[in-house]
């Protein structure tokens, strides 16, 4: 399993196993599993499953070589305007899933500079992230954002640390009666909520709980 430094996972639930038995399951002829966004027109590898069989190396060998021949050596492209393109007998060892599987984009956004042409990530043709996802990628964030918002991209993601903890911890619970020796968004400082940057208030929400018990308890304290 290949992740971008920028991809968190958000459903503890969803075993990879799964995964890989859903779409590529022994014998099925399939090496590489990964998805598209642009509502299906372009491969983002941000999340990619690799075989490690002599079809997954030929077929890592092959993107190489189009990366190499690409314009721009943009990985992406070399996907599509390369192994796709050029119908080059390593793409029949790839299966291409929908976004919402592999690749969600982040349904949060900047303080300041919201998501636009630029940054694209919003753009009407992609999957954002929804509770059940099992992956969330916050792509160009760090690329794209103003000083104002440098700590916003920290906060996007650790909002959804929170959700992977969350379910985690409930997980733990139910599995075992009794809560994960980890910590969780309960043990979080109040100054830390507004590096969140979050505008929808059904997502502020989830915090208010564990916000106001630390309040009570540092005023008892």
């Amino acid at each position: 399993l290949w992740t971008d430094a920028d991809v968190l996972v958000t459903n503890p639930e969803i075993r990879l196993e799964d995964v890989i038995a859903k779409h590529a399951p022994d014998g099925s002829g399939k090496h590489v599993i990964v998805s598209k966004d642009w509502g299906g027109r372009q491969v983002n590898p941000g999340v990619t499953f690799l075989r490690t069989s002599t079809e997954g190396r030929q077929f890592l060998e092959a993107w190489e070589e189009e990366i190499a021949l690409n314009e721009h050596h943009d990985d992406l492209l070399a996907v599509r305007d390369g192994i796709e393109k050029k119908h080059r007998p390593e793409l029949e060892y790839v299966q291409f899933v929908s976004q919402e599987e592999l690749n969600s984009y982040p349904h949060l956004t900047l303080k300041h500079e919201g998501y636009n042409s630029t940054t694209v990530e919003h753009h009407e043709s992609h999957h954002l992230w929804k509770d059940g996802d099992l992956f969330v990628h916050v792509v160009n964030c760090l690329r794209q954002y103003t000083l104002l918002d440098a700590p916003c991209c920290n906060g996007i993601a650790a909002f959804y640390w929170a959700e992977f903890m969350r379910k985690l911890n409930a997980l733990h619970e139910e599995r075992y009666s009794q809560p994960a020796a980890v910590d969780g968004p309960e043990t979080w400082k109040l100054g830390f909520k507004a590096d969140l940057c979050i505008g929808q208030e059904q997502d502020e929400s989830r915090f208010e709980n564990a916000i106001v018990a630390e309040a009570e308890a540092e005023a008892e304290a």
